[in-house]
């Protein structure tokens, strides 16, 4: 599966405090024009303990 590493804030859903941390990601597509240091906006969900991201968009 392919990942991102992302600096983040808090994250409710998952019950998880803000920290620098590797995902996996759904679908590498998603990553397509993203680029070291890019602010995003992304989703991510808790599927059996391995944390993936299932929506990711630049913030501009």
């Amino acid at each position: 599966m392919p990942s991102c590493t992302l600096k983040r804030g808090d994250i409710k859903n998952l019950d998880m405090l803000g920290m620098t941390m590797a995902f996996g990601v759904k679908d590498k597509n998603m990553l397509g024009k993203l680029k070291t240091g890019d602010k995003v906006k992304f989703k991510a969900i808790n599927e059996g303990g391995k944390f993936t991201v299932i929506d990711i968009q630049l913030v501009r």
